[in-house]
């Protein structure tokens, strides 16, 4: 079972019209990996275990914008948002990511 995808994985698929990685143990992916497939109509990617903290933020914006065909994506964690279906989740649901090099980054852009 596919655990990850590279974030280069589909580098060379721009016709690739249809991606099923359903039924595998994928916890994460970005919404950069899959802004490499323009052509892309149907996208199959339930029955994962989704974590839909702040590290799913690409993912599920790249999901709102996507006008083809999708599956659920269904959360598994944090415990909040367990059994949601991903897409589904406003921005404010999220956890945001806040490390302290994003704390250095906001600071440095108002000096």
């Amino acid at each position: 079972r596919i655990q990850w995808v590279d974030r280069q994985a589909f580098h060379d698929l721009r016709r690739l019209t249809t991606l099923y990685l359903f039924n595998n143990s994928i916890t994460e992916l970005s919404g950069g990996t899959l802004m490499q497939l323009p052509a892309l109509e149907y996208l199959r990617l339930n029955d994962n275990p989704w974590e839909c903290d702040c590290k799913a933020l690409s993912l599920w914006d790249w999901l709102r914008r996507f006008r083809g065909s999708t599956s659920t994506l269904i959360c598994v964690s944090p415990p909040e948002l367990a059994g949601k279906d991903m897409k589904m989740l406003k921005n404010e649901e999220l956890p945001s990511c806040l490390s302290n090099e994003g704390h250095r980054r906001g600071n440095s852009g108002g000096e």
